[in-house]
């Protein structure tokens, strides 16, 4: 009986061990799945895909749900995310014109079970053509004195970085490497003997920088030119050339250059002095807001920088500069360079007028004057005033007419000032300063304001043309 009690109790136990391991075997985790919405891309040639792809996957757990994907490229580590999509910029090797991708996903589920066995895809890719463009509105005009500026822009469907190198050629000439990892498209272009017609060479320059990034052959100098340019990507595609306008670069024939500020009629004045007294001599002429540069810096700079002298005249008319908006006097655009002209040894002849209550903060100081004279009522001179210099090698002037609401100013501290007006009522002005000089190295004047147009002060011609002759060619011979 006992025996018999023992095998019946020994089956029964066996039993249940071999349902408690079938019952384990049911309850053990699945792995989780994964797809790849196309199974594989059939394509070669021409047909491959441009390195930009979107794709897209999925995944699936028969016990459980789906908490994110790992993703790799090419064998590399995988990198978690949570997306089903994505557009994907893959990377062709250095010299290379195609490539396959390898593109591998693998889900994860709820348990942190990854699938064994991840979708993988080979991506058919090929080098897509970089692109050149020059944006020709950035060219004002179909001449140029010395500096042309413009801006260019190098773009690659398979993503900016994969941009390797820029090229840039005038006319028939040979190609020429740019920089342009410095994050400015804009590019200046200066000939390398602006006062020398004919072929040579010139220097391009990148955005604001003061040397210059490359050197060109095959421009010619008082003469028509185009500019060509080119980019190449990493795999050593290169883009179509883009072309410039053409533009005829005047070359300069003096050491001075006149920047007129005026209309026609007050330009044609000064103008009747300088054939006189200085009679070689360039015009720049910037007397409306179309006429502007778009960049004071770099292409005034660099147009400056090509002359020893600058004779600048202005007066109190607001511009705006079209290219940003901003507003302003002509000074406020063309101070900071004409003061970078001027510590490199240039020097500068500047007249102009003010008005009170304008903003002149942008000058004073860096111009020779601190700030406009104050007194009570309008400064106005009349043409038996006397305008007279403390510098016996200086003219009295006197005006042609009366000239209404003067300005004097009041000098910097570094400054001479050198020509008064005794306006009405002068006396009770804090000042009547209307010519200051200021030095430079070497105790050499480099700076000379008046703050009054001079061709107002046409009384005596003569004597105005003496004023700008001891100027032009005494103070400044040096």
């Amino acid at each position: 009986m006992n025996k018999v009690y023992l095998q019946i109790l020994s089956i029964v136990v066996l039993a249940f061990l071999s349902s408690c391991e079938k019952t384990g075997d049911r309850n053990e985790n699945k792995y989780p799945e994964t797809k790849i919405a196309f199974e594989s891309i059939d394509l070669s040639g021409d047909d491959r895909l441009s390195s930009s792809v979107r794709l897209s996957w999925f995944g699936t757990d028969s016990d459980g749900y789906i908490t994110g994907f790992e993703i790799s490229i090419d064998d590399g580590e995988w990198q978690y995310t949570n997306a089903q999509d994505s557009t994907f910029k893959f990377s062709i090797p250095a010299g290379s014109d195609s490539a396959d991708i390898e593109f591998a996903v693998r889900a994860i589920d709820n348990d942190d079970n990854i699938d064994q066995s991840p979708a993988i895809l080979s991506v058919p890719i090929k080098n897509s053509t970089p692109i050149a463009t020059i944006d020709n509105s950035t060219i004002k005009g179909d001449s140029t004195l010395v500096v042309l500026s413009f801006d260019w822009e190098g773009t690659d469907p398979d993503g900016f970085e994969t941009l390797e190198k820029a090229y840039i050629k005038a006319n028939n000439g040979s190609w020429s490497e740019l920089d342009f990892s410095q994050g400015t498209n804009l590019i200046s272009v200066v000939p390398s003997q602006p006062d020398q017609q004919g072929q040579q060479s010139a220097d391009i320059y990148i955005g604001q920088e003061d040397s210059p990034n490359a050197t060109i052959d095959g421009f010619i100098n008082g003469d028509s030119n185009t500019f060509y340019i080119k980019v190449a990507d990493i795999a050593g595609k290169e883009s179509e050339p883009d072309t410039s306008n053409t533009v005829f670069f005047r070359d300069i024939n003096s050491d001075l250059l006149m920047v007129t500020g005026q209309p026609e009629t007050v330009t044609d004045q000064y103008r009747s002095i300088l054939n006189n007294v200085y009679p070689n001599y360039n015009i720049y002429n910037i007397s409306q807001n179309t006429r502007l540069p778009r960049y004071f810096n770099p292409t005034f700079k660099l147009l400056i920088q090509q002359f020893d002298k600058v004779f600048f005249n202005t007066d109190s008319q607001i511009f705006t500069n079209l290219n940003n908006q901003q507003e302003g006097l002509l000074l406020n655009f063309a101070t900071p360079s004409l003061l970078e002209f001027t510590n490199d040894g240039g020097k500068l002849f500047i007249t102009t007028s003010f008005t009170s209550g304008q903003d002149l903060s942008a000058i004073a100081g860096v111009l020779p004057f601190e700030e406009l004279s104050t007194g009570p009522g309008s400064a106005d001179l009349y043409p038996d005033s006397t305008v007279y210099s403390n510098d016996s090698n200086y003219p009295n002037l006197k005006s042609g007419s009366v000239v209404f609401s003067m300005d004097p100013v009041v000098p910097t501290a570094d400054a001479e000032p050198f020509y008064f007006a005794n306006f009405n009522n002068y006396q009770n002005w804090s000042d009547n300063v209307i010519g200051i000089k200021r030095t430079g190295a070497n105790n050499n004047v480099n700076q000379i304001l008046f703050a009054v147009e001079l061709y107002t002060l046409s009384g005596n011609q003569q004597n105005l043309e003496n004023l700008f002759d001891t100027i032009l060619n005494d103070e400044f011979d040096w």
